[in-house]
């Protein structure tokens, strides 16, 4: 559930908008709204008073009693965060929330956050500190669809895909390449006739560690803008299911069963364990490994492991071409044998650590595959 506990609109008379502002004389004396941290909009909760800290408690408690929500992802908690004040706000709040679910039984319920720092960096300490499930990580929404788009990639784009690096354990990051407050990858493209530019994203969003989030119609390319501001921002957008029934809808809603299924049989691909981590982003080619970056051909090399159900360990090496372009590459293997392509099927005997000279095709992947 999105659980907006930052600000509230309370109208302009007592006759719309939030109850508890018009409970006074004078308004202005309501403890319940004022200013407390990083201004968001419309009136702000004031969490100063302990009956706004409880009465949001409150709120929470009961959509998780009543409906048995398994989520709570708390929209703008900058603007109720005080990191000298861990009494009060979004800190006191997750931290009586777990006590609370500790005493009811229910122990896998996540609390995210949206953490809207300067640096997107800085959010992943700040939900450390906080102690909550994790927050919504965006710089993937702005960086991996933005170079795929472009058709070029930059090194930076390594730190990114390493998603789950930072966290302390037991927390972790939500990731997503759309959602509901910004246009839709499919328009930031240019639109449906641009379709496979969705392609690489996609298939980072599902080979990178993380929560992963599937905004609703991206599945098959849905297609709006979305301003920045305005009332236009809030109004109803139905879903354009007859998308599901061309070739870019069909072609996107078959990609993501692909890579789901993939994510689903392969739990090693949810794992954190990424390589090359700390990259040196001077490096505008690939390490001495043959991994990261190069921005010369605009191909991204990475590698995932971990241990499968049956407790052996799994291994992907995953190739992104951005380009509009064919490149071959001589893909690194971190061991010899025999690997699979998950993706596009077909299997490689690898005796020399390496698939040498190995085709990439435009805006497309290869996520090579190999167990025990």
């Amino acid at each position: 559930m999105d659980g907006v506990f930052n600000h509230v609109d309370a109208g302009l008379n007592p006759g719309r908008g939030f109850p508890y502002h018009w409970l006074y004389l004078d308004p202005n004396d309501s403890p319940f709204t004022g200013g407390f941290a990083s201004a968001g909009y419309f009136e702000e909760f004031d969490y100063n008073n302990r009956c706004t800290q409880q009465f949001i408690l409150d709120v929470c408690k009961y959509w998780l009693d009543t409906y048995q929500i398994d989520g709570i992802r708390f929209d703008y908690t900058l603007g109720f965060h005080r990191p000298s004040e861990p009494h009060r706000g979004i800190t006191k709040l997750i931290t009586d929330l777990k006590d609370y679910l500790s005493q009811t039984g229910r122990s896998n319920v996540a609390l995210m956050l949206e953490h809207l720092t300067d640096n997107r960096y800085q959010a992943i300490e700040d939900t450390n500190q906080i102690c909550a499930t994790g927050c919504w990580y965006d710089r993937f929404l702005y960086d991996v669809p933005q170079q795929a788009i472009d058709g070029h990639v930059n090194t930076r784009l390594i730190r990114v895909l390493d998603s789950g690096r930072d966290f302390v354990a037991e927390k972790g990051p939500v990731t997503y390449i759309e959602n509901h407050d910004h246009s839709t990858l499919i328009n930031r493209a240019g639109g449906r006739d641009r379709w496979w530019k969705a392609q690489v994203p996609l298939i980072t969003l599902l080979t990178s560690p993380g929560a992963v989030l599937i905004h609703n119609g991206q599945e098959f390319g849905e297609d709006y803008f979305l301003p920045n501001s305005g009332a236009e921002r809030v109004q109803p957008r139905p879903l354009h299911w007859e998308f599901l029934d061309d070739v870019p809808g069909q072609r996107l809603l078959a990609l993501h069963q692909k890579l789901i299924q993939m994510r689903k049989m392969h739990p090693a691909l949810q794992s954190y364990n990424f390589y090359p981590r700390h990259y040196d982003e001077r490096l505008t080619q690939f390490n001495d490994q043959g991994y990261g970056i190069d921005e010369s051909r605009d191909i991204a090399i990475y590698h995932r492991w971990g241990t499968a159900e049956d407790g052996q360990l799994e291994r992907f090496i995953i190739v992104l071409n951005f380009s509009d372009y064919d490149h071959y590459v001589n893909v690194p293997l971190s061991t010899n044998g025999l690997w699979q392509d998950l993706l596009n099927g077909g299997e490689y005997i690898v005796d020399n650590y390496h698939l040498p000279n190995h085709l990439i095709n435009p805006n497309w992947g290869k996520v090579f595959y190999r167990k025990g």
